[in-house]
């Protein structure tokens, strides 16, 4: 993420996040908890944002890891842990992509790795770092959910071109195989905006 897309988040943090917990986690992913794993296992939530996925999980009965690079959503974020007791099931990390140094302590331990609306805010160059890291920390025969936006950026925000076909085309490389794609319309009904899910599953 370009340090031009960071302050954007930075200074609009409270905004972002009663937009972002306008919709539920259920509705905005219904494509995919088909593929939820057991519960207990660990979920990484990467670009936790205000942690309203997080949360979400966490509710379900997984060991979470939120990782997020904006201190600020951090700061709201733990305002709404204190009224939760039950959610100590999660794991906050400040951390980013490519290379996610916090997480290197769980190599090969996490059953899932979610990435909602994330991926555009990625280069190229970028996007293949971080599915290398990817295959580092995801269990054998787990899986990696990336939600992509497709449409024009509104604002100052940095959102590069990204398509399900390049997906593919690393993950081969990874050793992930596809397991679903979807495509849905933006819940926050923005009809110049569109989405797709895809489920990869790591192979070896």
């Amino acid at each position: 993420m370009t340090n031009k897309t960071l302050k954007f988040y930075q200074k609009n943090n409270k905004t972002l996040v009663a937009q972002y917990n306008s919709v539920c986690s259920k509705s905005v992913h219904q494509d995919w908890l088909e593929f939820l794993p057991k519960k207990g296992e660990l979920i990484a939530d990467i670009g936790a944002g205000s942690g309203r996925d997080t949360i979400w999980l966490s509710e379900q009965g997984y060991q979470v890891l939120a990782v997020e690079p904006v201190l600020e959503f951090f700061e709201q974020f733990k305002e709404i842990k204190k009224s939760n007791d039950h959610k100590k099931n999660i794991n906050w990390k400040i951390d980013s992509l490519p290379e996610l140094n916090q997480l290197k302590k769980y190599k090969g331990q996490i059953s899932l790795i979610l990435l909602s609306a994330v991926w555009m805010h990625l280069t190229e160059e970028e996007r293949i770092k971080s599915f290398h890291t990817f295959s580092k920390l995801n269990t054998q025969n787990g899986l990696l959910v990336i939600t992509l936006r497709h449409g024009n950026s509104p604002d100052e925000r940095l959102m590069y071109p990204v398509s399900i076909n390049e997906i593919t085309i690393i993950a081969n490389e990874c050793h992930y195989q596809v397991k679903a794609i979807k495509k849905s319309d933006d819940q926050l009904n923005r009809t110049e905006v569109f989405w797709e899910t895809i489920v990869l599953e790591k192979l070896n």
